[in-house]
């Protein structure tokens, strides 16, 4: 038996056709839907992959990524364990095969692994979105993003937001954004990290907020290239896939010259907030 689900992330379908049952797990649900024509097609097929003896362009515990002929090829594993559980190929610009070790299909039963073995990245990328590590939430119809390397302090800042000025907290981790015509938008994610806030909401881009603990609070605007510079140091890039830096390089430099990026020296309460809306412009 076939099972199929069609997810909708980042405006961007995706169906997912899989020779196993799984159950998608809260974060996901959310962005099931039953309409549209996919845009990407991952089909997972039961076998048993051959050992590649090319070098890998690029390599981690949990996978390795072949250039093979100008094709990509992804090997993924499962944490602590050195056999290959799947491969993912690309067979044309909408489908992907991914074919799975039967013996591993266990680990799929959770949605994340499925979508982390694909790589959700690739499929977002080719639709121009591009996945930013950031805090999002929404305030006054807008999204405002903190961005910063993990421990930082982006989950306090947003929720200081949510305390002080009714902001909604929509991801506490991750954000897809993508250049619009005149400005950008942001999408919700169903990938939080730890802050279990994922909801599936869509917004015009109104701020991008890099932060930075200090024992003062100042804000500044920073520049078109300082932004551009900041906003890829937090961007999920992979520079073994042919095309994906561009293309996430493009989206970042058009999102930087449209939308503005602070930097906030901040503290972790209420005069952050007051330092950052009097720069806020909306």
């Amino acid at each position: 038996m076939i099972m199929e689900g069609m997810y909708r992330i980042g405006d961007v379908n995706i169906l997912v056709r899989t020779p196993f049952d799984y159950s998608p797990c809260e974060s996901f649900a959310q962005y099931k839907t039953d309409g549209g024509r996919p845009d990407i097609t991952y089909n997972f097929i039961y076998g048993q992959p051959e050992k590649i003896t090319d070098t890998p362009v690029f390599e981690n515990p949990l996978m390795k990524i072949y250039n093979i002929g100008g094709r990509v090829v992804r090997d993924f594993y499962i944490p602590y364990d050195t056999e290959l559980c799947a491969r993912i190929i690309r067979r044309d610009k909408e489908n992907f095969d991914c074919v799975c070790r039967p013996e591993k299909a266990f680990y799929f039963a959770e949605t994340w692994n499925l979508f982390n073995a694909v790589g959700l990245e690739w499929t977002l990328i080719e639709h121009g979105r591009v996945i930013l590590h950031s805090s999002h939430i929404k305030v006054e119809e807008k999204a405002v993003l903190f961005s910063a390397p993990s421990g930082t302090g982006k989950s306090t800042q947003a929720s200081l937001w949510e305390k002080y000025e009714n902001a909604e907290v929509i991801n506490g981790d991750r954000t897809a954004i993508a250049a619009g015509e005149k400005g950008a938008l942001a999408y919700g994610m169903p990938i939080a990290g730890s802050s279990a806030i994922y909801k599936n909401v869509t917004s015009p881009l109104g701020a991008v907020v890099v932060i930075r603990q200090a024992k003062e609070n100042r804000c500044e605007r920073l520049t078109g290239r300082e932004a551009f510079k900041w906003l890829l140091s937090e961007t999920t890039v992979s520079g073994a896939v042919p095309g994906f830096f561009e293309r996430a390089a493009d989206v970042l430099m058009q999102v930087a010259g449209r939308v503005p990026v602070y930097m906030l020296h901040c503290t972790p309460d209420r005069g952050a907030v007051e330092c950052l809306k009097e720069k806020l412009e909306f």
